[in-house]
């Protein structure tokens, strides 16, 4: 379901609900990249149980950097997790992505699965390539 703010679609996640149940996560698998102050619920390639795929696939970092403002949140009280069939809309465009824990950041998926989603995360200088857990997602809109 897409809601208009502007002429960019926002999801409202509250419809598309993972039973939190389907979802058997190892406590180790949320493990900090890099900087844990700055990053955290990042699941390095190729660890864990979360299907990401083990290499980048060839595929290309954004030419550019995201938007320079950030979209309004949306959110909705009781998510368990982000449907992957809502946030597949936003593979290769840019989208701002609301955390569990309260971090936000440009991102610009090129893979979602089940469970997760990978793509570039925006550090303020630069892409890098990252995967986050569908269940750390609060809300994200796409650009």
């Amino acid at each position: 379901m897409y809601r208009h703010h502007s002429n960019f679609p926002t999801h409202n996640l509250s419809n598309h609900l993972l039973n939190q149940s389907s979802f058997n996560h190892s406590a180790n698998e949320h493990l900090p990249f890099v900087n844990p102050s700055h990053v955290t619920n990042f699941v390095p390639l190729g660890q864990g149980n979360n299907n990401f795929p083990t290499s980048q696939n060839n595929e290309q970092a954004p030419s550019s950097p995201p938007p320079q403002y950030i979209p309004q949140q949306q959110t909705s009280s009781g998510l368990t997790a982000v449907d992957p069939r809502t946030i597949a809309g936003c593979l290769y465009r840019f989208t701002y992505i609301w955390m569990r824990g309260g971090n936000s950041f440009w991102f610009y998926p090129v893979y979602v699965g089940r469970r997760s989603v990978s793509g570039y995360r925006w550090t303020g200088r630069n892409w890098i390539y990252a995967g986050y857990s569908l269940r750390r997602i609060i809300s994200f809109h796409c650009h």
